[in-house]
């Protein structure tokens, strides 16, 4: 059985989501190589829908990113109830009951 773990940015006192700012100043070389050896043992993603169109501007305004060939490389289920459909290759959409179907993706992975 698998096991969901999750990866934020979060500042020290508790904040995930407050914009771009406060976070690319602070990335650097040795957060870049836990980040790439946390992503080496990723079997699948899991996102939201506005985390994954995220994902999708990043790849018109940085085609180079590494984050983009680890989305490539890896299986990523996207959670919506608007998307319809597999987006690209590599992508399933996830609606309806979300606790069983991530609890049923959990159970099948290694």
């Amino acid at each position: 059985m698998g096991r969901i773990v999750a990866g934020l940015f979060l500042s020290l006192d508790g904040v995930v989501d407050a914009g771009e700012g406060w976070q690319y100043p602070y990335f650097d070389e040795e957060l870049g190589t836990a980040m790439e050896a946390g992503a080496r043992r990723t079997v699948a993603l899991l996102l939201g829908r506005s985390s994954y169109e995220g994902y999708k501007a990043l790849r018109v305004e940085n085609p180079d990113s590494p984050v983009l060939s680890l989305m490539d490389a890896t299986h990523t289920y996207v959670v919506s109830a608007t998307l319809r459909g597999s987006p690209r290759t590599g992508i399933s959409v996830i609606d309806g009951d979300l606790v069983d179907q991530v609890a049923r993706l959990r159970h099948e992975s290694d």
